[in-house]
């Protein structure tokens, strides 16, 4: 699995700061995280939310966990989070 191994701090340029990395990013950001996911570390998505100076960072509780894409509230959060977001963009 990419995603598992990837660092972004070892992008060239960046020594293995994952930190300096994100730091470096110029576009808006939506990050959308599920408290309950034991797949995706809610402690390295909120490191993200705060090192990304143009970041958005929304938490769903839900416990459906991973596949909050299942929770039909859930879902409805997402949409709306998702639409609001991309409304700002324009």
């Amino acid at each position: 699995m990419t995603w598992a191994d990837f660092n972004i701090g070892d992008t060239p340029g960046f020594k293995g700061d994952a930190k300096a990395a994100l730091q470096s990013l110029k576009a808006q950001v939506l990050l959308i995280g599920c408290k309950q996911d034991l797949l995706f570390n809610r402690d390295e998505l909120i490191f993200a939310k705060n090192a990304i100076p143009k970041a958005t960072h929304v938490e769903i509780d839900s416990p459906w966990g991973h596949g909050i894409g299942f929770d039909p509230e859930a879902r409805k959060i997402m949409e709306r989070e998702i639409a609001k977001f991309l409304s700002k963009l324009r």
